[in-house]
């Protein structure tokens, strides 16, 4: 006799791995898609996160506090730092869908990778390991290219 526990097993399976599809696949698209920009800004964002960490715990050189050392309200400071990037690119892609543009994320992106690039640098030069001439130069053409989007003056940087 054949038992029906494994089926359930099968079925449940399969249930959770396409709501898990639906849904990162919803949020993906309210994002503007997985495509190599939102994917550098993800990368850049951890490595920055990681390195950051590491500079705490081992090197304890973190601009963050006083002493150095980690600390848990600096690390959770930044993780909603990083989340509220991300809620910005999520907010300049659907101003681009609301108002027929193509430009807002794209631009919002360019800025924050430009940005965590700067951050990532500083980490590792605290870390005493050089930081490489031609990330310098991703980070100028990065800088450039968020400066001549259109209406790029309207807004000012902080």
């Amino acid at each position: 006799m054949r038992s029906l526990f494994p089926d359930c097993l099968n079925t449940a399976k399969t249930f959770l791995l396409a709501a898990a599809a639906s849904l990162g696949g919803s949020v993906l698209a309210a994002f503007g898609g997985a495509d190599v920009w939102l994917s550098a800004l993800a990368c850049t964002m951890g490595a920055d996160y990681l390195t950051g960490l590491l500079l705490a715990l081992v090197w304890k050189r973190s601009p963050k506090t006083e002493n150095g050392a980690a600390s848990s309200q600096a690390g959770l400071k930044g993780l909603f730092k990083k989340g509220a990037m991300f809620l910005t690119v999520l907010v300049a892609h659907q101003l681009d869908l609301a108002f027929s543009l193509n430009y807002l994320r794209g631009a919002v992106i360019m800025a924050f990778l430009a940005n965590e690039l700067l951050s990532l640098a500083e980490n590792l030069g605290l870390m005493g390991i050089p930081w490489p001439s031609v990330m310098q130069n991703a980070i100028e053409l990065l800088t450039a290219k968020e400066e001549s989007q259109p209406h790029a003056d309207r807004f000012q940087r902080h």
